[in-house]
């Protein structure tokens, strides 16, 4: 307005003059500030977009993005700012649009884990799911899984699939006896040649396992002499052991002895083994006679003895007397053969606890001191066996008050089936002697006994914890010669 009264009246005055220029100056700070503004928004509008670039990708600190441009992503906007914009983004370390993965927003996020869907099964020659005959295609699947069993050896995969079709039949209770004989003919017929192989497989092993259970003597025979110089191999498969299992049921005496007999030389490899351990167990503690186990066990008394055995000698005690120079030769190899079992926690075997409780009937303070802290957690294990249920008194007695306390945390939530066990509850009468601590007693032993009181005093060896407590050493009550074994700690260190 001011311009225009100057131009149409020449007379202006000069205070008109300065109130112009003033306006002007003022109408010129405000384009100014309008400029700033929108470069504001621009350098936001960026730096927003700069943000959601870097959550999705690694890129440095914003003090690495110039501040003196101004530059924008929305498209229709000036072309020069647009050919900027790459070069911004290299000095940011931001990587080109072109470059960033799609699944940019998912990265570093988990994965949902879909729970009941299945894959989609990849149809032949880029079919369509309403084109495909299903149950030919089916077959063609079960046939390519059959190709695969098959492997390099198709005939022996026919042959076991005949093997356990048979075998089918052969299992069933209400089978007559008569038609079993006539199909384990068949069976052995079939397989006689490859039970070496099929013996180690774990499905066909249960066909062997059958014919051994089921088969006539003379099929019985043939098979065990076809796989009687693998018995070693046998011994310490994790399928076929079960095969030696079943010929110490229902093989004859010949055989059983014939398998301990492939024992001798192998006793303390075997019971380091985990499997082997099982099958040597079943044959020491059902099978054997006084004279097999007697030998089984010389085998860890010496290195002479697994291939010479002697006579005579059925403890470690009758061969130190018969060999008295060789005592600590006998406990060094003993300790050094049982020290790999002890490692492993094989403590369930009665072998294992016979040879400790020889071993610590004769070794030093020192060397039960040892041993006795490396079973204290383990006596529970060992309470079915008489000699399981010596070792546990011989480690109360000899133990320290801490060996003490341990074992009898060990027996927490136990009591009730040790006060019913043939040797076990004796440890619990050794417990009552010798442990000091008669508020731990209160509470980890005796509050178990009360609160199943009755069906301890009505079992048979249960009765005998409750009178021993009572009564104490009295000889109505508890046996002399229960009473004389545990005298036998009443002198101890500890």
């Amino acid at each position: 307005m001011l311009t225009k009264r100057k131009a149409e009246n020449p007379n202006f005055t000069g205070s008109e003059n300065k109130i112009l220029t003033e306006f002007e100056k003022s109408k010129a700070k405000r384009a100014k500030l309008e400029t700033k503004t929108e470069k504001k928004d621009k350098d936001s509008k960026l730096k927003n977009s700069l943000l959601k670039v870097k959550k999705n990708t690694q890129i440095p600190d914003d003090s690495l993005i110039p501040k003196n441009r101004s530059i924008t992503t929305k498209k229709g906007k000036d072309n020069k700012l647009q050919k900027r914009l790459p070069k911004v983004k290299k000095s940011a370390g931001i990587p080109n649009e072109s470059k960033i993965p799609k699944n940019a927003n998912t990265l570093g996020k988990k994965k949902l884990i879909k729970y009941g869907t299945k894959k989609k099964k990849s149809l032949p020659n880029g079919q369509k799911p309403d084109d495909v005959d299903w149950k030919e295609f089916k077959k063609a699947q079960k046939k390519l899984k059959e190709k695969r069993k098959e492997g390099s050896e198709p005939s022996r995969y026919q042959l076991s699939v005949k093997a356990k079709e048979v075998w089918e039949e052969l299992r069933r209770d209400d089978t007559p006896e008569a038609k079993k004989a006539a199909l384990c003919s068949n069976l052995y017929s079939t397989l006689r040649g490859n039970f070496n192989e099929l013996i180690f497989a774990h499905d066909t092993v249960r066909v062997v396992e059958c014919i051994v259970a089921s088969a006539p003597l003379p099929i019985k025979q043939a098979v065990f002499d076809e796989l009687k110089n693998n018995l070693m191999l046998i011994v310490k498969s994790k399928y076929a052991h079960f095969y030696i299992l079943k010929v110490l049921r229902y093989g004859t005496k010949e055989q059983r002895q014939n398998v301990i007999q492939m024992f001798r030389g192998h006793v303390v490899s075997l019971l380091r083994h985990k499997i082997g351990s099982k099958v040597l167990e079943t044959a020491y503690n059902d099978w054997a006679n006084a004279l097999e186990r007697a030998e089984i066990c010389q085998e860890f008394y010496g290195p002479e003895f697994k291939i010479f055995k002697e006579e005579g000698i059925y403890t470690l005690n009758d061969a130190v007397a018969k060999h008295p120079d060789k005592k600590v030769a006998f406990l060094n190899y003993l300790k050094e053969a049982l020290e790999p079992v002890i490692e492993k926690g094989l403590f369930q075997h009665s072998v294992v606890h016979r040879l400790l409780f020889e071993y610590l009937s004769m070794c030093g303070e020192k060397e039960k001191e040892e041993l006795i802290q490396s079973l204290r957690g383990a006596c529970v294990e060992m309470l079915h066996t008489r000699d399981g249920a010596r070792i546990t008194m011989i480690c109360l007695w000899h133990g320290t008050t801490k060996d003490r306390k341990a074992i009898g945390k060990s027996f927490k939530t136990h009591v009730l089936k040790i006060c019913m066990e043939e040797h076990g509850y004796m440890a619990l009468l050794a417990l009552f002697d010798c442990m000091d601590d008669t508020v731990f007693v209160a509470k980890a032993i005796l509050s178990e006994i009360s609160s199943n009181i009755k069906e301890i005093a009505f079992h048979e060896h249960g009765r005998k914890v409750i009178m021993y407590l009572l009564a104490g050493r009295d000889t109505r009550y508890t046996h002399p010669q229960v009473i004389d074994i545990l005298k036998q700690g009443d002198n101890n260190v500890h």
